[in-house]
């Protein structure tokens, strides 16, 4: 999920060169939408900073709630700016700090996937 629309294309054409199949959402409403049908959906990949009423560490909790056993990795410009709980459980779960490189997003999606480094 990514509201800046050249941050998507950039995500977007990152995933799908590292051969991952990319759902788009541009806000928690489609995001929520997706996660409540039937497609096959392994990982969450969200920036924390969203308009509308719903940030990215908002719709994890929902998301988590929704698809449990779901990964999540979200992504953020403002990690050090984030106000206390807007990071869930205080950093439980993986950011990936804005700007990063194709393979530092291969790297942390292997992570949270479970696939090492």
């Amino acid at each position: 999920m990514e509201d800046d629309e050249q941050v998507l294309g950039m995500a977007v054409e990152s995933l799908e060169e590292l051969r991952y199949r990319v759902i788009v959402a541009r806000n928690a409403t489609e995001a929520l939408e997706h996660l409540r049908g039937v497609e096959r959906i392994d990982i969450l990949f969200s920036d924390v900073v969203m308009p509308g009423r719903m940030n990215g560490s908002q719709l994890a909790v929902e998301a988590a709630r929704v698809r449990p056993g779901l990964k999540i990795l979200l992504t953020s410009g403002y990690v050090a700016n984030l106000d206390e709980g807007q990071v869930i459980g205080g950093g439980e779960l993986p950011v990936l700090n804005k700007p990063y490189r194709r393979d530092e997003l291969a790297r942390s999606l292997r992570l949270v996937l479970g696939g090492g480094n």
